[in-house]
């Protein structure tokens, strides 16, 4: 989803001025899933004049949604989301529907999510208008985590989707041998180990079941050292003399995917399984491996069939739950989540991967309780203190988000995320200076971020500090050449430093890269008016 704007259509200059960043973002993020427009419905027309213009595609299909049209529900199933269409849709309420909490409204707006959340992947070149009236649609960003408030040319960004697998567990959840003796082995207990292991294998007249055992520990200690190829040859040599041993064949398994070898780790899982149908972990293992590879439903598949053997293993249950919120199940996955804390209730992982899908679902103060839940187990947990921060924001508490922000750096002062949320949050509430050095303190986590010297640029002309905002944007400029919108904010800012032939030659190269959108923002951009009358900025408009 993309953020929620509030437009003030009675202020004209800031009216244009939205559009403008609409349009903008329309241009930078290609699989939007759906732009929510807020106005007053005798603005639509002209709304729909000004985005039917940008589209790139040129097909525009307009639907109307109101409470008289009984099949509205077919509608946002059939015209939501066409191949390389942008589809604007108008929400049309009576007076007897004037809140979003009324029956109709919440059933509509709960169709069209669920519509966005199964096609935004399906049709990444097409795109999603919805124009209703601000009172609503301010209310809906109020419960929902992922339609946020916006300023003007600020990007934003959360970890909220990024969920946390209990991947730390496999060391002692998915070999098989006397996985607690090698954890509590020290590196140079564990190669004394391996000599004492190599030694008993020279010795003749082994028999196998005795090779093949110590042959199994030593490819563990190996494992446990993260020597991986040296793990996977001794599973080798077990199974040159024992090629039924299911325990080496999964073992070798999770030493390739390791490795990152996963079709052939997919291999080993199969080959324990044949031998051994009921083997949890390998099903567990295979389930890991599958979703590395992207096929969710497989390693939702392999999960369950793990969790047929196994009822009460936290992590399986645990992944399951981020499988399936891949595939947009947020329900399931919650419902998942809660078998899994049922065995493991201390679990911050679980805790936090449950705020994710209950944040996606709009249950914004229990994905909040989550939250706190998991720093209850974990205090140290950056994305659940960012992620908190989101909510928090969200639910108009701006401190209480300042302060979750700034416990997300401390744990992690890197965390690019949370000192840009930060920085949006502060220009929300005016304090300029600050959001100026939290976009500084964002660079320094990420300076390559082109981004992120936007987004510096635009505090810094916040301030009147045009220079050196100018500077900011030559930097974004540097690392993505072709960024029309730097190109564009720096021409507004040669032309309000009346530098108008730098300022032409700025819009020149915006309008290059991208004629219509910068056309368009142009023709109504006050910073510009400078050189309005200029012959070099009438004929660019032309070109």
């Amino acid at each position: 989803m993309i953020d929620l704007d509030r437009l003030n259509i009675q202020d004209e200059a800031r009216f244009k001025k939205r559009i403008r960043t609409l349009k903008h973002h329309l241009l930078c993020r290609r699989n939007i899933g759906a732009l929510w427009i807020g106005c007053a419905l005798e603005e639509t027309t002209r709304m729909i004049r000004e985005i039917e213009h940008h589209d790139r595609s040129e097909k525009v299909e307009i639907i109307e949604l109101h409470p008289f049209k009984q099949n509205w529900r077919d509608i946002v199933e059939r015209s939501f989301f066409k191949q390389n269409t942008s589809t604007i849709a108008i929400v049309k309420r009576n007076d007897l529907a004037k809140s979003f909490k009324d029956s109709w409204n919440a059933r509509l707006f709960s169709s069209i999510f669920e519509r966005i959340d199964k096609s935004q992947e399906q049709y990444p070149e097409s795109n999603l208008f919805i124009l209703s009236d601000l009172e609503t649609l301010e209310h809906l960003s109020s419960q929902r985590e992922n339609l946020t408030l916006l300023e003007e040319g600020i990007f934003e960004q959360t970890s909220r989707l990024q969920n946390l697998e209990n991947n730390n567990s496999i060391k002692n959840a998915l070999l098989e041998g006397n996985i607690q003796d090698y954890i509590a082995l020290s590196s140079f207990e564990r190669q004394q180990r391996v000599n004492e292991i190599k030694s008993i294998l020279s010795e003749r007249d082994r028999v196998f079941s005795t090779q093949s055992d110590l042959g199994l520990e030593l490819g563990n200690i190996f494992y446990f050292e993260n020597q991986y190829q040296d793990a996977i040859a001794s599973y080798d040599r077990v199974l040159e003399t024992l090629s039924n041993s299911y325990k080496a064949w999964n073992n070798r398994g999770v030493a390739l995917e390791h490795l990152e070898q996963y079709e052939e780790a997919i291999i080993s899982f199969d080959r324990a399984l044949k031998i051994k149908p009921d083997f949890d972990k390998a099903w567990y293992n295979k389930g890991i491996v599958l979703k590395e590879l992207g096929r969710y439903e497989a390693a939702i598949e392999s999960y369950n069939q793990a969790l047929q053997y196994k009822t009460n293993e936290h992590d399986t249950w645990n992944n399951r739950g981020v499988a399936l919120e891949k595939i947009g199940c947020y329900e399931e996955a919650i419902a998942s989540y809660n078998q899994a804390l049922r065995f493991k209730p201390d679990k911050a992982e679980t805790w936090y991967n449950k705020g994710v899908a209950l944040a996606q679902l709009g249950y914004l103060q229990e994905a909040l309780n989550a939250y706190e839940k998991a720093l209850e187990q974990q205090n140290n947990l950056h994305d659940a203190w960012n992620n908190r921060g989101v909510i928090l924001r969200n639910l108009g508490r701006y401190e209480e988000a300042l302060n979750s922000y700034d416990r997300a750096v401390q744990c992690k002062p890197n965390k690019y995320e949370a000192w840009n949320n930060r920085g949006v949050l502060l220009g929300m509430l005016g304090r300029y200076q600050e959001e100026q050095l939290a976009y500084d303190r964002a660079l320094r986590c990420q300076p390559n971020n082109s981004e992120a010297w936007i987004n510096q640029g635009v505090a810094l002309a916040s301030l009147g500090e045009i220079e050196v905002a100018i500077l900011a944007y030559n930097q974004a400029l540097q690392l993505q050449p072709n960024n029309p919108t730097a190109w564009y904010n720096k021409a507004c800012c040669h032309a309000l430093q009346t530098q108008f032939d730098l300022a032409l030659e700025s819009l020149q190269s915006a309008i290059e890269l991208d004629p219509k959108t910068i056309q368009d923002w142009a023709k109504t951009e006050p910073d510009l008016d400078a050189i309005q009358h200029d012959p070099r900025f009438q004929k660019l408009l032309r070109q």
